[in-house]
C-alpha cells in the first residue's frame, strides 16, 4: 500500500490547479501597467499627460494631477477664494494713485498729439494735428484710477482705458485745419470781405477795449452772428464802420514788410508783448490771405 502525499499541491501529486507555469526561464510576466498601453494610448488617458513609450510617468501624470485637483476641492471656500482673489490682484498698484499717466505706447490715432500742459501764446500748432492736453487732475482719469484699482487692473489694463478716454476727447478736438475751414465758412456768410470785416471789428473793439480784454471776444468774432452783433454795438458807440476794400486797416495798418523789420528789431526777442504783438500781425495777415499773396 502506497503512502499518499498529504500536500495536495506538491509538485509530486495532482498540480490542483496550482502549478507554475514553466515559462522557459527567459522573459518575466507583462507588468500589469504596460499591459494597459501595449496598443498605445487609451481613450481614457488625456493626450496632454500622454509620453510615447513611457506609460508609466504618464499615469504619475495623471495621478498627480488628480491629487491636485482632490486638493482644490478640499482647501474650502474661503480657501479658494481668497486664493482666486490672490491670482486677480497680482498685478494691480498697492493703491489708485499708484497708476502712472502716461501717452499710451498704442491705441492712439497718429494724429492726436498729447500735450502736459496748456499750450503758450507762441504754440504753433500743425494744421493736421489733435491737441489734448493729459491733466492727471481731470476728474474723470481720477474716477478711472479708482476704477481700476476695485476691479483689479494692472498698469497696462489702465493704459488701454487712458487711450479710449483719450479718443473719445480727441473726438471733440478740431484740427487747426478744422478751424481754419470752419472760419472761413463764417466769413463767407459776411460778404465777399467779410475776412476784412471780422478783421475791422476786432481792430475797433481793441481801441475800446483794450487788446487785453478784446482777446476775450476771440471766440465770438469768429462767427458771423457775433461779429454782427459786436459790429452794431461799437458803431452805436460812435466806432467807425466798415468799408468794403480798407484791407489795411482791418490787418492792423501793418503789412508783410512791417512785420519783417519788426522780427529785426531787437525787442522781438526781448519784449514778450512785442513778441505777441509781430505774431498777431502774422496771423491777421493769413486769416485775411494776404500772407500767402505775398509769397
Amino acid at each position: 500500500m502506497s503512502e499518499e502525499n498529504p500536500n495536495p499541491n506538491s509538485q509530486d501529486g495532482g498540480n490542483g490547479g496550482g502549478q507554475q507555469p514553466n515559462n522557459g526561464g527567459n522573459a518575466p510576466a507583462t507588468p500589469p501597467v504596460a499591459a494597459l498601453f501595449e496598443k498605445g494610448r487609451p481613450d481614457w488617458m488625456p493626450e496632454k499627460y500622454w509620453v510615447d513609450g513611457k506609460p508609466e510617468e504618464a499615469v504619475q501624470k495623471l495621478a498627480g494631477a488628480y491629487t491636485a485637483l482632490r486638493g482644490q476641492f478640499g482647501k474650502g471656500k474661503d480657501a479658494y477664494k481668497a486664493e482666486y482673489e490672490a491670482e486677480r490682484l497680482k498685478g494691480r498698484p498697492a493703491k489708485p494713485e499708484d497708476y502712472k499717466f502716461a501717452a499710451p505706447k498704442e491705441g492712439l490715432p497718429a494724429d492726436i498729439v498729447l500735450l502736459d500742459k496748456q499750450p503758450g501764446a507762441d504754440f504753433k500748432p500743425d494744421a493736421d494735428k489733435r491737441y489734448v492736453v493729459l491733466d492727471e487732475k481731470n476728474p474723470m482719469l481720477s474716477f478711472w484710477r479708482q476704477t481700476a484699482h476695485a476691479s483689479g487692473m494692472d498698469q497696462a489694463t489702465f493704459d488701454k482705458g487712458v487711450a479710449m478716454f483719450i479718443n473719445n476727447l480727441a473726438g471733440d478736438v478740431p484740427t487747426q485745419a478744422d478751424l481754419k475751414a470752419a472760419r472761413e465758412a463764417e466769413y463767407a456768410k459776411l460778404g465777399e470781405q467779410g475776412q476784412a470785416r471780422a478783421q475791422h471789428v476786432f481792430r475797433q473793439a481793441t481801441a475800446v477795449l483794450g487788446e487785453e480784454k478784446a482777446r476775450a471776444l476771440d471766440g465770438v468774432v469768429e462767427s458771423a452772428e457775433g461779429i454782427e452783433a459786436i459790429e452794431l454795438l461799437l458803431e452805436k458807440a460812435g466806432g467807425a464802420r466798415f468799408a468794403p476794400g480798407d484791407v489795411a486797416a482791418a490787418s492792423g495798418g501793418q503789412s508783410l514788410e512791417d512785420l519783417k523789420a519788426m522780427q529785426r528789431d531787437p525787442k522781438y526777442k526781448s519784449d514778450p508783448a512785442f513778441f505777441r504783438k509781430v505774431t498777431d500781425g502774422f496771423t491777421r495777415l493769413e486769416r485775411l490771405g494776404l500772407l500767402k499773396a505775398k509769397h
